[in-house]
């Protein structure tokens, strides 16, 4: 899905010199609200933001001063996950 958003000139003038690609700055400020609104999970994320690793979904929640979520659950994956991999 395409979103466009009309933003009156003087906005536009103003935030594109702040930011050069405006569109990449919106696209991840939804990704930070969405993650901790906890509507969108890391691996959404992830895609969303053409990411390919989840490594780089945590450095870039870092970057934003974001906390990870991170369950029980999650931990007993990474557990098992590194019990089949012989980590």
């Amino acid at each position: 899905m395409e979103v466009a958003i009309h933003l009156p000139e003087d906005i536009a003038e103003r935030v594109q010199a702040q930011w050069q690609d405006v569109s990449r700055h919106i696209l991840e400020s939804l990704a930070v609200v969405w993650y901790q609104s906890g509507e969108l999970n890391e691996e959404q994320i992830r895609r969303l933001l053409g990411y390919s690793t989840r490594m780089r979904v945590h450095a870039f929640l870092k970057e934003h001063g974001v906390p990870l979520r991170y369950t029980v659950e999650d931990l007993e994956q990474d557990r098992a996950a590194h019990d089949r991999l012989g980590i």
